[in-house]
């Protein structure tokens, strides 16, 4: 359900849904964006799934600005919203949730509760004459917005793309770890020794850049928010998660639309972006081709388990790590192995005596393991 709620608001383009949009009658919103077509000037908002919301006006203080719904297409109208709230709530994790937020971020809770109070923006407002057509009271905005094409296209993640020779007959789409970019993994592609083998394009995709909790709110590349950080557990942002799989499920679509079906389509991922690899990888509604998980761990197992998918039952897992990683400990990584095993997934376990890095014999061994399931 969380999943159609995801779908739904990025098909249509929203920044925001609640549960009973989409016909269900949960305590359910989510919310959350990097930029937006229907709010150019809006600052971004994490993504965000709140179970059981409350919110607490901090003040008498309101602002009035335009919004519009998906419940209401085409619409537009003036709404005064409290400027500052604090919200709570859980994840679906059981994770307590409690912000305080303002401007723009205050205003897309505020709105998306209403909906389980079964109350729709125009019934907020005090000047129905403030209250029209889109395409009337912003005509430049109708005429900017882009087609279906160019939406599709601005939704993908920015990427760097390495073909192994011409008409590549595969694709495998590499993540990143936290804090760095698509070119991390670059020069492994020359070490893979693939050159006489069916071409694979590597697609090396950019994360957004958002504030990270364990670093201290800094702005930094990653695929989802980290609460606390230790070696042996992590407290992750499920919601990130689920957005970030999302824009994988986009490029994979990518190279299915290039003449690349899912089934030869491997997910990679060093650290971060290896845990997303295995949310995604696990969970995807079609056959995959194979996992590549280096130094990694499962963000969330309960994710897992309520939505893997019997097509990728047996999908190969490579799955490499350090024993002397103090960043991603080694019983994390041996945490995810197990759980797989468990679950009767396929994993191809290797060790090495490195920190959380990468090492020239596991590349190699990569390699291989690629080579093998191109043949």
């Amino acid at each position: 359900m969380i999943q159609d709620l995801f779908d739904t608001m990025t098909d249509a383009g929203g920044v925001g849904l609640a549960a009973p949009q989409i016909g269900v009658g949960l305590q359910i919103v989510i919310f959350g964006f990097e930029k937006s077509e229907r709010y150019p000037e809006a600052e971004s908002v994490p993504p965000t799934i709140l179970i059981n919301p409350h919110i607490t006006p901090l003040g008498d203080t309101e602002a009035l600005d335009w919004e519009g719904c998906l419940s209401l297409p085409g619409l537009r109208g003036e709404v005064p919203r409290f400027t500052r709230i604090r919200y709570q709530g859980f994840d679906p994790s059981g994770q307590v949730i409690d912000r305080t937020v303002d401007g723009f971020h205050a205003r897309v809770v505020q709105h998306e509760c209403d909906h389980l109070l079964g109350t729709l923006y125009p019934m907020r407002m005090r000047d129905m004459s403030h209250f029209g057509f889109t395409d009337v009271l912003f005509p430049a905005l109708k005429a900017a917005e882009p087609t279906q094409e160019e939406a599709e296209m601005a939704n993908l993640l920015p990427a760097i793309e390495i073909e192994s020779g011409e008409n590549p007959q595969y694709a495998v789409i590499w993540l990143h770890g936290l804090g760095a970019d698509g070119s991390d993994f670059v020069p492994v592609v020359p070490e893979l020794g693939l050159d006489r083998w069916p071409a694979v394009r590597f697609v090396f995709p950019h994360a957004p850049e958002i504030p990270v909790t364990c670093n201290n709110g800094y702005v930094m590349p990653a695929w989802y928010d980290i609460i606390s950080l230790q070696s042996d557990s992590r407290q992750i942002d499920e919601a990130g998660i689920i957005a970030s799989r999302q824009a994988i499920r986009r490029l994979i679509a990518r190279e299915n639309e290039r003449g690349i079906p899912s089934e030869r389509i491997f997910l990679a991922g060093f650290s971060q972006g290896g845990a997303v690899a295995y949310s995604t990888a696990l969970t995807h509604p079609e056959t995959l081709a194979g996992v590549i998980a280096l130094s990694t761990y499962l963000p969330s197992s309960e994710l897992i388990a309520r939505e893997m998918t019997a097509l990728n039952r047996a999908i190969p897992v490579f799955a490499g790590h350090g024993t002397e990683d103090d960043v991603v400990s080694p019983e994390l990584g041996l945490a995810a192995r197990d759980f797989l095993i468990e679950h009767d997934y396929r994993v191809e376990w290797h060790e090495y005596p490195m920190p959380h890095s990468v090492c020239l014999e596991e590349i190699h061994a990569i390699g291989q393991w690629l080579r093998s399931r191109l043949a």
